[in-house]
């Protein structure tokens, strides 16, 4: 689904806006899944299947939550965030990548670049025996240090189970120790609104007896994935 949204974007440019983006995932996404989902229109057959992409461009992306309609026009320099969840009988998660748009200012390239580089530090740090904090706390120092205070809106991570946003929390107050099997979103996200941008990735990690954690999808991390030429 993220492929064919990426390719989506590169195919159309900015010809196209954020919603058509996420509109078109969607529905390749919904095609591709229930295509082995046994259905026949009657109660209880089909249920707790939620398939959702969505897509923001520019300003919106600058906050961890936009409240506005997403119907904007993509432009070059811009950044771009290709976002979404699926759950099926109420199983799933999240999946993102924060993507830019050449071309890119340093600043853009830093902003990106820490965002990522806290994702993998999640990773590697969530072992079981750890206390969700002392995690965070590793996340967040290693931003700091790189000058995006300002940028650092939340907790690097949340629970991701049945409720979709759920405790423990890799967070500074959360002093729960890590154990196998659990799960968490995956963003250390940074946001700038003061240049109109942000960068928030996130997947689903499943802590391991020894680490890194297990990361569930096989999208890339990468600038040649995340940083696009139109």
């Amino acid at each position: 689904m993220h492929a064919y949204a990426r390719d989506f974007l590169l195919e159309h440019g900015t010809s196209v806006t954020d919603y058509d983006i996420g509109s078109a995932a969607t529905k390749y996404g919904v095609d591709l899944i229930m295509a082995d989902i046994k259905r026949d229109g009657g109660p209880h057959t089909a249920v707790g299947i939620t398939v959702n992409v969505a897509c923001r461009v520019g300003p919106s992306t600058a906050s961890p939550h936009p409240n506005q309609f997403l119907h904007n026009k993509v432009s070059k320099g811009q950044a771009i965030q290709i976002e979404g969840g699926v759950t099926i009988a109420g199983c799933g998660g999240e999946l993102y990548r924060a993507m830019f748009i050449h071309p890119m200012t340093d600043h853009m390239k830093k902003v990106w670049t820490v965002a990522r580089d806290g994702c993998l530090m999640q990773q590697q740090e969530s072992i079981a025996g750890v206390t969700c904090s002392t995690v965070a706390y590793k996340i967040h120092s290693m931003q700091v240090k790189n000058e995006m205070a300002p940028y650092i809106y939340h907790r690097p991570a949340h629970g991701q189970g049945w409720e979709g946003h759920q405790p423990p929390y890799l967070s500074l107050g959360d002093y729960t120790m890590l154990e196998q099997g659990m799960c968490f979103s995956v963003e250390p996200g940074l946001y700038d609104p003061a240049h109109g941008i942000g960068a928030n990735f996130s997947d689903v990690f499943v802590v391991q007896s020894q680490g890194p954690a297990l990361q569930m999808s096989r999208l890339p991390w990468s600038e040649e994935w995340c940083w696009v030429k139109l």
